[in-house]
């Protein structure tokens, strides 16, 4: 990469500036090695330190005869491949190998990580320096592509966020059905036979209200 910028700086300092060849170099040396810094050590430097970081102490055992991978850090856990959705994570450079493109590749391009999430709803997030794409012999459900694959922290228990979602979800349905209370039925059943003119959320209120309603009436 070094290289590449010097012989890119060089003429575009004597042509641009209209600096003679000497010139150019002295300028170009400076110039080069910062973009170097800046393009290539700087952002490789961060995603090794968070993938280390995330994945320190982090031990990994896969067990090919019982077919189970055994995940170590603070806490640890035992899972079957079959119970598990793993999700690869790798940089967008290698997205060449499928649709034949020619992306440039980034110091960073041999950064990826695996997230591995289990029927109760934990994740687990694998950085390639503990466990290459090629030391797992499990095929990924899904490979997603990205820039930047920066790593999260190496376990999430998914149910926290699900569970947060789901009360805030019906929080607002609440409030759509306390919106929607003073409606009589045929008010409400006109209004859900438009469907499209109404969001997700006020039309589960509105079907709730109804059902609610209706069963008030029998």
């Amino acid at each position: 990469m070094l290289p590449i910028l010097s012989v890119l700086a060089i003429p575009l300092a004597h042509y641009r500036n209209g600096w003679n060849w000497e010139k150019a170099v002295e300028y170009a040396v400076p110039v080069t090695i910062s973009s170097f810094l800046v393009l290539g050590v700087i952002p490789n430097l961060i995603m090794h330190l968070t993938h280390y970081f995330s994945n320190r102490n982090l031990s990994i055992l896969i067990e090919c005869e019982e077919k189970k991978i055994r995940i170590q850090k603070d806490l640890k856990f035992s899972y079957k491949w079959n119970e598990l959705t793993i999700i690869l994570n790798t940089p967008i450079y290698h997205k060449n190998k499928v649709d034949n493109r020619n992306r440039w590749e980034t110091p960073w391009s041999n950064y990826s990580f695996f997230t591995l999430i289990t029927p109760d709803n934990k994740e687990f997030n694998i950085s390639s320096i503990v466990l290459s794409p090629s030391e797992l012999p499990i095929e990924p459900t899904e490979i997603k592509y990205s820039l930047w694959p920066s790593i999260k922290p190496w376990y999430v228990n998914r149910q926290i966020e699900i569970d947060c979602n789901q009360k805030h979800k019906r929080e607002r349905i609440n409030g759509w059905k306390q919106k929607f209370s003073d409606l009589t039925v045929e008010e409400l059943k006109s209004m859900l036979g438009r469907p499209k003119d109404y969001d997700e959320l006020p039309k589960i209120a509105m079907e709730e209200l109804l059902k609610e309603k209706v069963t008030d009436i029998c």
